[in-house]
């Protein structure tokens, strides 16, 4: 009987594996149609609004954020400036474009290392505190854009709810 119910335990560990394999294989194989859909876009259009919404419409898919935006590097005025963003009710007209040294996004992209913050009230976040408050946010992941070793821009992804995300969630 004891190896019976071994060979049946051995049996169901396996099922269980493998489906959790084709989970995580599901998973991987979507958001790579999402990178293609994202390299179409980025190859063939020329609309850099269209674009990035395009991005951040795979990031909400994949990522399951709640908000989220892409803030492009205006080089004449030292500013950036909201390109594409979805899950806001509304921008007061003095968040339409941000200075570099005062803003989260600014201190992301002239560091150009990611800003991961997955509940914040564990960590006070300068400059943009305020902002998360006021629409609820909870947890904060920004992301310097660089092309071509330049710095373009800073990708914002928000989360109503406090969110740890594995490696593969931060590689995508």
């Amino acid at each position: 009987e004891y190896r019976l119910l071994d060979a049946v335990g051995n049996v169901v560990a396996g099922v269980l594996n493998q489906a959790m394999t084709f989970e995580r294989t599901e998973l991987r194989l979507k958001r790579l149609e999402s990178l293609h859909v994202i390299d179409q876009a980025i190859s063939g259009l020329f609309n850099l609004d269209l674009t990035n919404r395009i991005i951040l419409d795979q990031a909400k898919q994949q990522l399951g954020a709640d908000a989220g935006d892409i803030l492009i590097l205006n080089m004449a005025t030292n500013m950036m400036e909201y390109s594409a963003v979805f899950g806001f009710d509304h921008l007061d007209v003095e968040e339409k474009r941000v200075h570099l040294s005062r803003s989260m996004a600014g201190q992301i992209l002239l560091n150009r290392e990611p800003c991961v913050v997955s509940d914040i009230s564990k960590h006070e976040l300068p400059f943009i505190m305020k902002h998360l408050q006021r629409h609820s946010f909870h947890a904060y992941f920004g992301f310097p854009l660089i092309a071509k070793g330049e710095p373009k821009g800073v990708m914002e992804i928000y989360m109503q709810t406090p969110f740890q995300p594995d490696t593969e969630w931060l590689n995508f």
